[in-house]
């Protein structure tokens, strides 16, 4: 039989553990997965259904002025 892939939990964990500068063999520990299951993940440019980090300029402004329409000191 052969093995399930891993949830997009454990995914995510391998590319935020990758992004924190864990190597493949602590990552692979960390997670009680073997090394090749992390190596497969490491060489994928985006894993399938993997929701990308929104860029900086497509983040909603929490000013509030800028929620009420002030333009500040006009008007």
């Amino acid at each position: 039989m052969a093995a399930q892939g891993l949830d997009m939990k454990d995914v995510q964990e391998i590319l935020r553990l990758k992004a924190l500068g864990f190597g493949k063999r602590k990552i692979a520990r960390t997670l009680g997965i073997h090394r090749n299951t992390v190596t497969k993940y490491f060489e994928q440019e985006s894993p399938a259904g993997a929701v990308p980090e929104p860029p900086v300029n497509a983040m909603v402004s929490t000013d509030a002025g800028a929620a009420s329409g002030s333009r500040g000191g006009v008007g």
